[in-house]
């Protein structure tokens, strides 16, 4: 009897523990120690300007009627709003470049919105003083794809925000998301760069890649090894039956 009972255990015990995943792969920062200065600020480079980026830049000065017609019109109501874009914004041209009104052709490929205004304020300089330029990146967004709750294209309200608000912003991964395995695709002047991050690592705070970039592209890709909709192999569902009828038969014949 006493034999029966631990071959009951036993089956029970691997019946429980064949669907279920290890803690150490669903904890996001595994381990990590308390009071971790990251310095993935500090080793992520500036995002760098590059054609179809929509530039906003407001010019003022102490006296508004000088700069005012350096200014594009701003419409009435919500400025940023898909309609008024191309009414106060300047898109980068395939060459690089922006035509501004009174300034000329401006190359900003290639810089930081800091340069841009920098080259800008030293042009007005030349016939106006005491002004100030201030350069906005327009529409800001990184896109989650894969295991997500809300996969989708998502705003960055900051000009600068973490792989772990993205995947929050998109709802978190779901039960299918490989924490250990998410891509994060990147256009640089050299081409698209690829990065392999794995969530569960408490060293992902001090990756350059921590800090994610406008226009980034993050997917989760599907983990392997637990049963669902998406991750189920073809026969799956048979095999499954087939295990379970052959356990039940088992546990009666145990019991007997």
């Amino acid at each position: 009897m006493t034999r029966k009972y631990l071959q009951l255990l036993m089956i029970i015990f691997i019946v429980g523990t064949s669907c279920s995943v290890p803690v150490s792969e669903l904890t996001y920062l595994g381990g990590v120690k308390a009071g971790l200065t990251g310095a993935g600020r500090e080793n992520t480079e500036a995002y760098l300007i590059r054609p179809h980026d929509l530039l906003y830049i407001r010019i003022s000065g102490e006296d508004p009627q000088t700069t005012e017609f350096l200014n594009l019109t701003e419409s009435s109501g919500n400025m940023f709003s898909a309609g008024n874009l191309d009414l106060i914004t300047y898109e980068v041209d395939d060459s690089g470049e922006i035509n501004y009104s009174h300034l000329g052709r401006i190359r900003v490929e290639g810089l930081t919105v800091d340069q841009v205004a920098t080259e800008i304020q030293s042009r007005i300089n030349r016939f106006i003083e005491g002004t100030s330029v201030f350069v906005k990146l327009v529409e800001r967004n990184v896109t989650v794809l894969g295991e997500v709750a809300n996969p989708g294209r998502h705003p960055m309200l900051r000009s600068r925000i973490t792989l772990l608000e993205a995947l929050g912003a998109a709802g978190d991964l779901t039960d299918f998301g490989n924490r250990r395995n998410v891509k994060i695709l990147r256009e640089t002047r050299d081409g698209t760069v690829v990065a392999y991050l794995d969530l569960t690592d408490p060293g992902l705070v001090t990756s350059p890649w921590y800090y994610l970039q406008p226009h980034d592209i993050i997917y989760v890709e599907p983990i392997a090894g637990i049963y669902g909709k998406k991750t189920r192999p073809f026969g799956a569902g048979m095999t499954l039956a087939l295990t379970s009828m052959y356990t039940l038969l088992l546990l009666i014949t145990l019991l007997k």
